[in-house]
Formats: structure tokens, C-alpha cells, sequence
């Protein structure tokens, strides 16, 4: 019988406040937004598992 071993993992969430309405990146892209405050946020979680083979190898379908 091959064992699965579940995994959860949670996101990290992520949240930018600017005043900025121009954005010049490191590579030397350029950015216009059009609302002077952005907000992004994120807050997730996943759940998968892995099937430990019979060679001592983990698989992970998902």
C-alpha cells in the first residue's frame, strides 16, 4: 500500500498603497495608473497531497 502524505499550504497575502500615479520599473518599462491608490490583496489556501511510491519516490498529481 503506498501512503499519502497531505500538504496544506497558505498563501501569503500582499498589499500595495501608493501615491505614485507613474511607475518607472528596473528594466525600463513605464507604468500610468489611473487611480492614485491601489489595494491588492490576496489570501488563499491549498490543499494537495503526495503518493510516496514503492522506490521511496513522492509523486504529486495535482
Amino acid at each position: 500500500m503506498n501512503p499519502l502524505v497531505w500538504c496544506l499550504r497558505a498563501d501569503v497575502a500582499a498589499e500595495l498603497r501608493s501615491l505614485r500615479r507613474y511607475y518607472h520599473l528596473s528594466n525600463g518599462m513605464e507604468s500610468k495608473s489611473v487611480d492614485t491608490r491601489s489595494i491588492y490583496r490576496e489570501l488563499g489556501a491549498t490543499l494537495s497531497y503526495n503518493m510516496r511510491l514503492g522506490n521511496g519516490m513522492e509523486m504529486n498529481p495535482g
